[in-house]
């Protein structure tokens, strides 16, 4: 079905403009109809009128034999009414008619009416002789006289004349008042149609980047006289809908910077726990160095005159530190707050950060990872913290599955592989573990908060959420690969800014 777009100014305009015309086309109807029936009997009594007068008359005067009078009363009806069209007096059988007719009037006109049972009779003539009009002609008894009649012809165009006069004025007031209400029709159309157009257009305006800017502007009410003081406002159901949108779009702002730091904090508390778990991997790489340190000093103590041992021991001990401070500042890099900052960086950077994070997790897991990133690889438009934390949280959570999986079978496959690639515009980033696997159903939820597959205290259910938030939050995507044993594979799709850009990524 084909749809046809008709904007709502344009539909009350019809609609008024519809109903105006139809209404004023049923008043002329009904107007024409009984005016006209009105007139037309008015106008037959009129007839009736003049005939009984001139019959009165003509009875008299014929009584008398005075024929000479008959003319000048049928002339007078004729000099009384411009619309009577003849008047003629026929005494009876053989006798001569007395009329005003032209002389080129026929036999046949002359007897085209006559008394019916002796009474009056009203006839519709057409006369080609007279004016070739109709005429509405009447008969009528002459009193005393038994064939004797008078006959008065009038023109029935005159009656049309005066229905015409009285629907004039009624068919210019229905114009008059068609222009109004097309008037009105538009004017109230604009304001109603201005204001549902403000609220259409205000919803185009919902959107996440909108609500986090706070770019939603209020939707303003339409005065109908703006140019006047309003002494009060007066609002309809349009107005009480647009308070209630502006009220609604100020909550949404509300909630959604309450949902912005809600996010943070779950953010957050992801990255701590995330710390909880590589803490371990940070003492045992601090330890070592530490004990180097102690060892040294005691050996300095022992000896403290040898000083060319001790310079020696010295470097050591300030290679420890070196090491021991490159170790905390990748875990104090990686707790810090991220800023909403973006700027080009190498994908592969960030792995690499990654996998120094959780070097000690797999080495415990003896787990082996194989890279397969290409030096060259296009940059990304991103937020390094929040990355690592993507690749940390990704990672961590292969570890877990292919420990899990070895409860199960001793002898599998423990291994975690990292692919970087590109496809056109993207750069694909596939991470793919050896571990348990998902099932369906466990597939559909992964990405929902607090949703964990883990033992009770080994998982806080918001690695995956925050994931999931991150990598769309970069204009990125996620899906998730799985069989119930057969490892899991996560597919990151990013939007590269091309290789122009490499020489900016750090």
């Amino acid at each position: 079905m084909r749809r046809i777009y008709l904007p709502l100014f344009w539909k009350f305009a019809i609609s008024i403009i519809i109903i105006v015309a139809v209404f004023g086309s049923v008043n002329l109807y009904l107007i024409k109809v009984y005016a006209g029936r009105g007139i037309k009997e008015e106008t037959v009594k009129r007839l009736q009128f003049y005939a009984e007068i001139v019959a009165t008359e003509a009875s008299l005067s014929l009584s008398l034999s005075d024929y000479r009078h008959i003319p000048d009363i049928i002339n007078s009806i004729k000099q009384i009414d411009s619309s009577v069209a003849y008047a003629m007096v026929i005494p009876g059988k053989n006798q001569p008619v007395i009329h005003n007719l032209p002389d080129s009037v026929t036999t046949e006109m002359i007897k085209a009416n006559g008394l019916k049972n002796g009474s009056k009779q009203l006839k519709i003539l057409r006369s080609p002789e007279i004016r070739d009009t109709i005429i509405l002609d009447i008969a009528v008894p002459i009193p005393g006289l038994k064939e004797g009649l008078v006959r008065i012809g009038l023109f029935r165009a005159s009656i049309r004349s005066q229905v015409w006069s009285i629907i004039k004025p009624l068919i210019f007031m229905i114009v008059i008042f068609l222009i109004i209400g097309i008037f009105g029709a538009l004017f109230f159309s604009f304001v109603i149609t201005n204001r549902v157009s403000s609220i259409a257009k205000i919803t185009e305006y919902f959107t996440f980047q909108n609500l986090k800017n706070r770019n939603i502007p209020v939707i303003s009410g339409t005065r109908l006289l703006p140019g006047f003081p309003h002494i009060f406002q007066v609002d309809d159901e349009l107005d009480v809908l647009i308070e209630k949108i502006n009220q609604m779009t100020d909550r949404l702002k509300k909630a959604y910077a309450d949902l912005e730091k809600t996010y943070a904090r779950f953010v957050q508390t992801e990255k701590l726990a995330s710390i909880g778990v590589l803490s371990a991997g940070i003492a045992h790489e601090i330890n070592n160095p530490v004990a180097g340190i102690l060892n040294c000093i005691h050996r300095i103590k022992t000896h403290p005159d040898d000083t060319k041992k001790n310079a020696e021991y010295i470097n050591l001990i300030e290679d420890a530190v070196n090491k021991t401070e490159k170790v905390v500042g990748r875990l104090l890099d990686y707790s810090r707050s991220p800023q909403s900052t973006r700027e080009s960086l190498n994908p592969g950077t960030s792995i690499e950060k990654a996998l120094l994070l959780v070097a000690y997790r797999l080495e415990k897991s003896r787990i082996s990872v194989i890279k397969k990133i290409p030096p060259d690889i296009p940059a990304i438009l991103g937020n390094r913290n929040e990355l690592e934390q993507v690749f940390v949280n990704l990672l961590l959570n292969g570890i877990d599955a292919i420990d899990e999986h070895a409860l199960q079978n001793f002898k599998c496959d423990r291994r975690i592989t990292i692919e970087v690639g590109e496809k056109t515009g993207s750069i694909i980033i596939r991470l793919t573990d050896t571990g348990i696997g998902m099932y369906r159903e466990q597939r559909e939820k992964i990405y929902d908060p607090f949703y964990t597959t883990k033992d009770t205290g080994k998982g806080t259910g918001l690695g995956l959420y925050v994931v999931y938030n991150i990598v769309h939050s970069h204009n990125g995507s996620i899906y998730c690969e799985s069989q119930p044993g057969e490892g899991t594979t996560f597919v990151l799709n990013f939007d590269k800014i091309g290789k122009d850009t490499i020489h900016h990524v750090r």
